[in-house]
């Protein structure tokens, strides 16, 4: 073979042939080499390339984390300024309310025969907050920040007969009310309120040497939730935007059944929710289910509520509670639609007067003890309270509540509650809805009014 090799060799043009392809053959080579060379400086500009982008994915992350944190710092922010305004509004009013107390109650300067009176709702009732604190009474009704304790903090045992519980039994006992708020509805309606937590004093009754002697071996007759702000509704005379719980769903829920359960024995009434809607609160709900005439046979259940979502379907959901239905006390502030709607913001009239139906129905059925219809009086409505008892009689209401407005979710400054304040004595309509008030009293004879508006009289 080498031989012929050789041999071609020799002959030109093979030779030639021969050389041209060992050309080819290095300058595939030398493609070869520099295609390997172009393949690692494309797999460096990609590994650059994704180097880069990761980078640039992580500093985008980065500053995502970074406005979201700024955002929740601005939203924390906001609300803390927003919850400073409405308690610097919330205590100047409170404020006044102290100065009056200390004017009106601590000199004994209350009125008539309230001296020879003795307030059973601290022997009897309590009411328990959104953060937990417990007081004796209506906390509208009892001097600020004089609650008897805190359920997330103690257990109700502790609580009821705690130091402050025993202290203001005793001060009522003697006939004094310096723990009292001159806007209580008791205090001025006395003997004429249906459910009436006055009785008059008497020496072998309610009767101690000592505050320290005011323990009591029994656990409170009434019991008033208003410890979930949850509410489908933004009215003004209550709050200005939706409020939030300070603790969960779950941990509400487990303070019930932790704190009220275990103490119903001795309850008449459990009334839900003073401080939101009872049918929009899942919480109040879950714990209503629990509660049966079977393991409670006394006690009844009151329903504070707007009626927005009353609804036969929602009512068979709690039909355990078919027999325990004591009272439904219904929050309107109005006697016609366009009023009712601006002032219960987000309500609708045509669906109140549906569930007003319902409830009457129940009321007619004797399904129901107590039928009440509250209005909060103020600027905005107080001519429409005549033609709100009406509605009231047509809807077979055992009585009217009447309430002056309280600057309660520190909703307007004090300038603006000047104006929605008609009950205020320098208030340019004060003579008017006097005159109304005084009407409405002659009137009505076959429906229990109750109302704190006019004080010293």
């Amino acid at each position: 073979m080498k031989a012929l090799r050789d041999i071609a060799l020799k002959v030109p043009s093979i030779r030639a042939l021969y050389e041209h392809k060992q050309q080819l053959e290095t300058e595939l080579i030398d493609l070869q080499i520099a295609q390997a060379a172009k393949l690692a400086d494309i797999q460096a500009l990609r590994e650059t390339e994704s180097r880069s982008y990761k980078e640039m994915q992580d500093s985008l992350a980065d500053s995502h984390a970074q406005i979201r944190e700024l955002e929740a710092q601005m939203k924390h922010v906001y609300e803390g300024h927003n919850g400073l305004a409405e308690t610097i509004n919330f205590l100047q009013h409170r404020n006044q309310d102290l100065i009056d107390l200390h004017d009106v109650v601590v000199e004994e300067k209350w009125a008539g025969q309230k001296g020879t009176w003795l307030c059973l709702a601290p022997f009897t009732d309590i009411e328990i907050l959104n953060n937990g604190d417990v007081y004796t009474c209506c906390s509208a009704f009892v001097k600020h920040n004089h609650c008897i304790g805190n359920v997330y903090e103690q257990t109700l045992a502790e609580i009821w007969n705690s130091d402050k519980a025993k202290k203001l039994r005793y001060s009522v006992s003697m006939g004094n009310f310096e723990y009292c708020n001159r806007f209580c509805m008791h205090l001025k309606n006395l003997d004429k309120r249906h459910d009436s937590l006055f009785i008059r004093r008497d020496p072998d009754h309610y009767s101690f040497e000592s505050w320290q002697d005011c323990t009591l071996d029994y656990w409170p007759k009434k019991i008033s939730l208003s410890c979930d702000h949850t509410c489908n509704l933004t009215c003004a005379s209550c709050r200005k935007e939706v409020r939030k719980n300070e603790q969960s769903d779950e941990e509400i829920y487990n303070m019930l059944m932790r704190s009220i359960y275990p103490y119903l024995d001795d309850c008449r009434l459990l009334t839900a929710l003073g401080s939101g809607e009872f049918f929009a609160s899942r919480t109040m709900r879950r714990f209503f289910e629990q509660l049966s005439p079977e393991r409670f046979p006394h006690l009844k259940v009151g329903i504070v509520t707007n009626a927005q979502l009353i609804t036969p379907e929602r009512l068979e959901a709690l039909n355990n509670l078919s027999t325990m239905w004591g009272s439904f006390y219904v929050s309107i502030d109005a006697a016609e639609k366009e009023t009712y709607e601006k002032l219960r913001t987000g309500a609708k009239w045509e669906k109140l007067l549906e569930s007003m139906k319902i409830l009457s129905a129940m009321k007619m059925r004797d399904e129901i003890d107590l039928l009440q219809m509250n209005f909060v009086v103020q600027a905005d409505n107080y001519r429409q309270m005549p033609d709100f008892v009406e509605l009231a009689r047509s809807w077979k209401a055992d009585c009217v509540e009447f309430q002056r407005i309280l600057n309660f979710g520190g909703t307007y400054d004090a300038e603006q509650f000047k104006t929605v304040d008609v009950l205020n004595p320098s208030h340019p309509d004060y003579a008017e809805v006097k005159s109304i008030i005084s009407t409405i009293k002659e009137k009505c004879d076959d429906i229990l009014i109750i109302e704190n508006l006019i004080q010293g009289e």
